[in-house]
């Protein structure tokens, strides 16, 4: 990491979607909030300090994928308990297809739960309305596991704002920084 003629060195221990752990020996150069530019795989980015804790430093990578797409770390899953309504266009007519509880998030998909049977590969709008995340995206079922009283629904993202996959992303990221590490 460098920050004008300071010079850290780190060890990469986490890439998580946006967040990036490493392991430094000089700490007292790093102030949480201060921006760096990194060198990562030979490509140079800048990034900003999310938190310390220890000798372990968190950055924020803005859109990883984007800037290492052959990187082969899976999109983190945040778990989450978000109610939700789905809809569907039917014969022309947009109608409410169910309700499910959003159990885990990333900015591909979602992981759902549902006592109502929705059918695989088909598409659906959810709208997700609570005090931590709001958003309306266009979802695609791909994968149904039974559950004992309920469906387990794995959903790609099809369509989504700008501004709401924004609001994901900060979601994720609040949910990563303040929630204990394993």
């Amino acid at each position: 990491m460098r920050k004008g003629q300071q010079l850290v060195i780190g060890q990469v221990l986490d890439i998580q979607g946006e967040m990036m752990e490493i392991i430094v020996h000089d700490r007292s150069k790093v102030h949480v909030g201060s921006l760096w530019t990194c060198t990562y795989e030979h490509i140079e980015f800048k990034s900003k300090v999310l938190k310390k804790d220890g000798f372990h430093i968190y950055l924020y990578l803005p859109l990883f994928l984007d800037k290492f797409p052959d990187n082969r770390r899976k999109l983190p899953r945040v778990p989450c308990s978000f109610s939700a309504f789905l809809y569907q266009v039917q014969g022309g007519v947009y109608s409410f297809a169910g309700t499910a509880t959003v159990i885990d998030i990333n900015v591909k998909g979602f992981g759902l739960l549902s006592s109502e049977k929705f059918e695989n590969e088909s598409i659906y709008d959810i709208h997700i309305n609570d005090e931590k995340l709001e958003v309306k995206p266009s979802i695609k079922i791909k994968n149904i596991a039974d559950c004992e009283a309920q469906n387990r629904y794995g959903c790609e993202i099809l369509t989504i704002s700008d501004e709401q996959l924004l609001s994901i992303r900060e979601y994720m990221l609040s949910q990563q920084i303040f929630s204990p590490r394993k």
